[in-house]
């Protein structure tokens, strides 16, 4: 129905800034002196010691945190790219021992004499087997490019 303000403020006002702070606070919250509203303006001496109890002063951040925080944020993003670095170099040296034991378990028996070969061996037998053996050379000297060609036969094979 009404608005009754008071207003306190620290130190000693004279008239003139107490009639100044009340058309402020009049201003601000819709004085209506019809409607029987008040508005008090008042200055006393604070009490600076309770109100430092009360509020005490709040420490920044020290000024070295965010550089340790940046610095942690790093070590761990080199820690997670070393360890997947690391992997990624173990997963190609396992593809290639992998491929290597393959490549062992299938060539020896093509470098192997064959029972034929204790005998007497005809011109073309000979040659052959020279074949053979320098298929087995370039499969063991370019193993990649050798199964590249293999896939290779073996899909003009299929069609």
């Amino acid at each position: 129905n009404r608005l009754t303000v008071a207003v306190w403020i620290d130190g000693q006002l004279t008239p003139q800034q107490s009639a100044s702070v009340r058309n402020a606070v009049a201003s601000t919250v819709g004085f209506n002196e019809a409607r029987g509203d008040q508005i008090s303006v008042e200055s006393m001496q604070f009490e600076r010691a309770a109100a430092a109890a009360a509020f005490p002063e709040q420490k920044p951040w020290p000024a070295w945190l965010p550089w340790a925080v940046a610095a942690a944020v790093a070590a761990v993003g080199a820690g997670v790219g070393g360890f997947l670095w690391m992997r990624q170099r173990k997963l190609e040296e396992l593809r290639k021992k992998a491929a290597e034991e393959a490549q062992k378990a299938i060539l020896p028996p093509l470098l192997e004499q064959p029972e034929e070969a204790k005998r007497a061996l005809t011109p073309e037998e000979q040659e052959k087997q020279r074949i053979e053996r320098q298929v087995a050379r370039l499969a063991n000297e370019r193993t990649e490019e050798f199964v590249q060609l293999l896939k290779t036969w073996l899909m003009e094979e299929e069609r």
